[in-house]
């Protein structure tokens, strides 16, 4: 089944009988489908699989995820006093954003929060200088919503997770990390400076970017790797998302051909589908809408009494 095959079954609880845009002179499509009606119906299926992801049991959202600790790799890049801005950073690669950053005549460790920024102003003379990246984060991939335990590195350990981003520097740097409570009174704070060796402990914290359509997450590990290393970790996915383009690519006949990703789809998905569509300000059926919620509930009962090899089950969509 495709996404247009299960909204022509749900924009029938509208009274829309086709992706026809207008009305048939016999009566039979009585009001045309408009650009809301699709929005609304993929809203509805956007909010039914994000309540299955919920409902559901692991092996629904849930999969294996790696990545590498990249060790040291010498760049080069142009920077000026006092800012955040870089300019012809050689050897890039896309593993290093989020990565600590050690440039020369800096103050200490700095971070790339992209190819040309860094997060903090560089503190040193104007010009081209040399710089070392360690491979201490890891950007995961736009579909991951959670990373959850355990996180290890193959033939060594389980990493334990730190609390927050204090416990997790405290691991990472040469020296404490003073803190307003852990400092006293008078004394200034360390420039952070990491050491390296086996990473002990990771942390998980996401970073706006206004130029994403979702909030990035990075793993970030303490200390930074001594050489490249291995890791593996599972993670919980977000929920597909659809749009009207989905249902209709503008022809009103032929179908995009997006697949759905599940089975039991009239057992499930279709009663949460139309659950969520019953709200609609166009949706007045009141006998309808009793229905809908007596399979809605009974489709929610079976979904949380699943279990991995028996009952529903979801394809990747990745």
């Amino acid at each position: 089944m495709t996404v247009r095959d299960l909204a022509l079954i749900l924009l029938r609880d509208l009274g829309i009988v086709t992706l026809v845009p207008s009305t048939s002179t016999d009566n039979t499509n009585t009001r045309g489908v408009g650009a809301g009606d699709l929005n609304a119906v993929a809203a509805a299926i956007n909010a039914a699989f994000s309540e299955i992801f919920q409902h559901g049991p692991s092996a629904i959202s849930e999969r294996q995820y790696g990545g590498v600790l990249n060790q040291q790799t010498n760049v080069t890049l142009g920077v000026t006093q006092y800012s955040t801005a870089i300019t012809s950073l050689t050897t890039y690669a896309s593993w290093m954003l989020g990565c600590t950053l050690r440039i020369g005549g800096d103050t200490g460790d700095n971070e790339l929060y992209n190819q040309t920024t860094l997060i903090r102003p560089y503190m040193g003379t104007t010009g081209t200088v040399t710089a070392q990246v360690w491979g201490d984060a890891i950007r995961l991939d736009p579909s991951i919503s959670h990373v959850l335990d355990p996180v290890t590195l193959p033939n060594f350990w389980q990493l334990r997770q730190a609390v927050d981003l204090v416990e997790l520097l405290n691991t990472a740097a040469a020296l404490p990390v003073r803190t307003p409570q852990t400092r006293p009174m008078g004394s200034g704070t360390l420039s952070l400076i990491k050491r390296t060796g086996l990473p002990e402990c990771y942390l998980v914290n996401g970073q706006f970017e206004a130029t994403t359509t979702y909030q990035p997450l990075y793993i970030r590990f303490a200390p930074m790797p001594s050489q490249t290393y291995p890791c593996t970790f599972r993670v919980k996915l977000r929920p597909p998302v659809f749009t009207s383009a989905d249902i209709d690519n503008g022809d009103h006949t032929t179908d995009p051909g997006t697949i759905l990703p599940a089975s039991d789809l009239y057992d499930v998905l279709i009663p949460y589908c139309r659950q969520r569509l019953a709200s609609d300000p166009l949706f007045n059926n009141e006998r309808a809408a009793k229905a809908f919620e007596r399979d809605y509930k009974a489709a929610r009962a079976k979904l949380e009494n699943s279990r991995p090899g028996i009952g529903l089950t979801i394809a990747r969509y990745q």
